[in-house]
């Protein structure tokens, strides 16, 4: 829940000298945690979470966060200190958004919603998140699409005392690779580290009433094989070009799992728009994300706790543009996945002042000590694309359907490890995860694991041009809204050519469909 502090006035009243005003998460070491502060579990997890929370606030103070292992978002109130501590986990699995008020009252919950709801906040789009989105399709950095709505972003602390935030981060990405080390070795300690994290999530979770999401690919088969999960849901479409059904059919015979198919239509595509952009709260134009959402609530009616494979492809190098890391060298990389250049976004946008893209990543760049490019591309995407896209996708619309999701892969301890793993080894002869894939090989066929990368594609590009869809975006990419933030006649050129048969268009059209649909929603 949203937590007001009125000139800290509200605290007060507080008994407890300790108190959790909002917590949402997964604390995957927790047993280890208790053992450590000598805690008995709770009736339930989130009882026992909260428990260990306090007390372990109270052993290490501000440096508790870099003890927890899984997704978390909280804030405590400490009443001696007449502060409020906050964290959010090291890869932003959770979210965290605050606003400070005019009167210098602070607001903080893991959902945007209860923030803007609440009496006397003004909603005001940020021009500089708006610019941003409507270049990367996603809220990037440390700003939401609300004027006064902030994130914490992920590996951060924040402090709030007397009317001041200070904010401090706890965990960064730092790549030091080790020399010498076999790729047998390097196979072995990828599998050996995924069984520990896996074996917390077996304390905490009835696997054998879990499933995982599998696709075609490498994460989510090795994920299957690795976990012993008997049951897995495949997010397919009914165009036969673009599912991956046939090679999770093919993974899941091997493994010995039941697969639960569930097949997305053009009409329930468009119809669980609504829905996603109520559950992720800010607008997201990444296709696939609103296929997820889509699938997410037919899996719920079978399960209620999933494994999926995020994570792997931004700590092992997975992504195809990372075959460029040598060409992109003496470029300031800004992420795997674009819509807009600077440029463009200028002409289509109506703002006033415009800001360099390169400022997402000026720190990597300039402060942060890391040689290599292929490992600077990494950290720009764990940054930007893993928080801001991915990460807040599932999250979200997993926990909207009532599903525990745990994310093996975009573990801390995971991601330590493939920080060490030369770049040769992560991409070798332009084979991305190259040693993650051998890793995997020793459990699937070498043909999965060696299966070219597909990136879960949607057919919403044919899609989109189909009646009543297209209909019904036109009606919203050139209504009463349209005009208070974009160039309509540029609109109306770009979508006359996406309609007309230039496809390379189509990100733009639904990027801005899908801001149109969410501030019509929002507003």
């Amino acid at each position: 829940m949203c937590d007001i502090l009125k000139s800290l006035a509200v605290a007060k009243k507080e008994v407890a000298a300790l108190k959790i005003s909002f917590y949402e998460g997964y604390i995957r070491n927790q047993k280890n945690l208790c053992e450590q502060l000598r805690l008995s579990a709770e009736s339930s997890r989130n009882k026992t979470e909260r428990k260990l929370l306090l007390t372990a606030y109270k052993r290490w103070g501000y440096d508790m966060a870099a003890h927890l292992e899984g997704s978390f978002a909280f804030a405590i109130w400490d009443e001696e200190k007449r502060e409020m501590f906050c964290a959010r986990d090291p890869f932003g699995i959770q979210t965290f958004y605050y606003h400070l008020t005019s009167e210098g009252e602070f607001l903080c919950s893991g959902n945007v919603r209860e923030i803007v709801e609440t009496k006397g906040f003004q909603k005001a789009i940020d021009p500089q998140a708006l610019q941003y989105y409507f270049m990367f399709g996603y809220p990037v950095g440390e700003k939401t699409i609300y004027k006064s709505v902030l994130k914490l972003l992920p590996g951060r602390t924040l402090i709030f005392r007397e009317g001041q935030c200070k904010i401090n981060r706890y965990f960064k990405p730092e790549f030091q690779p080790e020399i010498g080390v076999s790729e047998i070795e390097w196979e072995e300690r990828i599998r050996q580290t995924l069984k520990t994290v896996l074996d917390e999530d077996r304390e905490n979770f009835d696997f054998s009433r879990a499933q995982c999401f599998l696709s075609g690919g490498v994460d989510s088969s090795f994920l299957l094989a690795a976990s012993g999960v008997k049951n897995a849901g495949n997010i397919g479409f009914d165009d036969k070009e673009m599912s991956e059904y046939a090679f999770a059919q093919e993974t899941a015979a091997f493994l010995g799992a039941d697969l639960h198919p569930i097949t997305i239509t053009a009409e329930e595509y468009f119809g669980a728009i609504p829905s996603f952009l109520k559950n992720v709260e800010l607008p997201l134009s990444d296709p696939s994300a609103v296929a997820f959402a889509a699938g997410c609530k037919k899996t719920a009616e079978k399960a209620t706790c999933c494994l999926s494979g995020e994570g792997a492809d931004e700590f092992f190098a997975g992504y195809h543009i990372y075959r460029k890391a040598e060409e992109l060298a003496n470029v300031r990389y800004c992420g795997c996945f674009g819509v807009t250049d600077e440029e463009e976004a200028r002409k289509l946008l109506r703002i006033d002042t415009f800001f360099p893209a390169e400022m997402l990543v000026q720190d990597i760049y300039e402060k942060e000590n890391i040689p290599d490019p292929l490992n600077r591309m990494l950290a720009v995407d764990i940054a930007l694309w893993l928080e801001g896209d991915i990460l807040l996708n599932v999250s979200k619309n997993t926990h909207a359907c009532g599903i525990n999701l745990l994310l093996p892969f975009a573990d801390r301890r995971m991601f330590a490890l493939s920080a060490q793993i030369p770049p040769t080894l992560k991409l070798k002869d332009s084979c991305g995860k190259y040693i993650f894939r051998k890793a995997a090989s020793e459990v699937l066929p070498e043909e999965t694991a060696f299966r070219a990368k597909a990136g879960f594609p949607v057919p919403a590009k044919k899609w989109i041009l189909l009646e009543p869809h297209k209909s019904e975006v036109e009606e919203t990419i050139f209504g009463e809204y349209a005009a208070l933030f974009l160039n309509t006649d540029l609109l109306r050129r770009i979508w006359n050519a996406f309609c007309a048969g230039n496809a390379g268009l189509f990100q733009v059209i639904f990027t801005t469909y899908i801001f149109l649909k969410w501030y019509e929603q929002i507003f």
